[in-house]
């Protein structure tokens, strides 16, 4: 894979198209002026590391990705059919960044049809996102729930083989961030699924439980941890909960030991993301707190 700025290049055609063109007077918000400002927005943040970081966002707090998707749109209404192949091209950017590499690989497809100094960029962008698009649907194929599982662990192995190759430059460097993100997003599903099937087997409390431990220490680098570990949190929570709806705390069957370990897991989970300065989940960690303390002096009372 080249080391390329496909959007700089993306630039430089709207400047190449502008030069070819029949020289005449430009109105105030032209359409090549009007997409330049859109390009040099989506050019800003192209390479974020959207595993490690949060979608940058605009001025008004709207995903910058998706603010841009919005502009282009409203581009294609004012000026239809005006530089088609360069707006698709954008519009396959952003479809990477939002998570959606089949759209991603369709826009793609219709820029290399246009203008051929975006067609090797365009035709490379095409089968990587193919590629991508190939194992996000590897879970659509499965026919029972342990087939749905071992497919989100297939996903994981194959996004962490791309996102563990070596890379060189900028493009490569993204790709891995967004392989990394796809792989993290395959073991938070696998964990849902084995927490709603945990009632399932004698093991399954255990099982979804250490998923979900297993998240926290595979993706410690994820900008998603703490929203990771305030899951896992809800998971003991839940299961502390599950006890005391199996075994009234009034009754003798009832083991305040057992119940604890639960809770206490839960309010270690929640007091770190309580911690975690600079993140959106610490609000929500301390009403959890709040809550969990609640319920556990509920309990205490009732179990004495």
């Amino acid at each position: 894979m080249k080391n390329r700025a496909p959007l700089a290049l993306l630039m430089a055609a709207v400047f190449l198209e502008i030069g070819c063109a029949t020289p005449k007077p430009a109105p105030e918000g032209a359409p090549h002026r009007t997409l330049l400002t859109i390009l040099a927005d989506l050019e800003r943040f192209a390479q974020v590391d959207l595993y490690r970081f949060h979608a940058p966002v605009d001025p008004s707090g709207i995903n910058i990705y998706r603010a841009t998707f919005t502009r282009l749109a409203n581009y294609e209404s004012l000026y239809p059919g005006q530089y088609p192949d360069i707006v698709a091209f954008a519009r396959g950017k952003i479809y990477e960044r939002l998570g959606d590499p089949g759209a991603a690989a369709e826009a793609y497809t219709q820029a290399r049809s246009g203008n051929t100094s975006l067609q090797y960029d365009a035709t490379e962008a095409v089968a990587v996102n193919r590629y991508f698009q190939e194992i996000e649907s590897l879970p659509t194929q499965a026919e029972t729930v342990d087939d749905y599982i071992a497919a989100l662990e297939l996903q994981h192995a194959q996004y962490m083989e791309w996102a563990d190759r070596p890379t060189s430059g900028a493009r490569e460097r993204f790709l891995a961030a967004l392989a990394r993100r796809g792989a993290e997003r395959a073991d938070v599903r696998r964990a849902e699924m084995l927490w709603r099937r945990r009632f399932q087997s004698p093991e399954g409390v255990r099982d979804a439980l250490q998923a979900w431990q297993e998240i926290l220490e595979r993706h410690e680098e994820s900008a998603r941890i703490e929203q990771h570990r305030l899951r896992a949190g809800d998971c003991y929570y839940e299961h502390a909960r599950d006890y005391t709806q199996e075994y009234n705390p009034e009754e003798g069957l009832f083991d305040w030991e057992t119940f604890s370990e639960s809770a206490t897991r839960a309010l270690q989970h929640y007091r770190q993301v309580e911690r975690a300065y600079g993140h959106d989940e610490r609000l929500e960690a301390r009403g959890k707190i709040e809550a969990l303390n609640a319920f556990v002096n509920r309990v205490r009372d009732r179990s004495r």
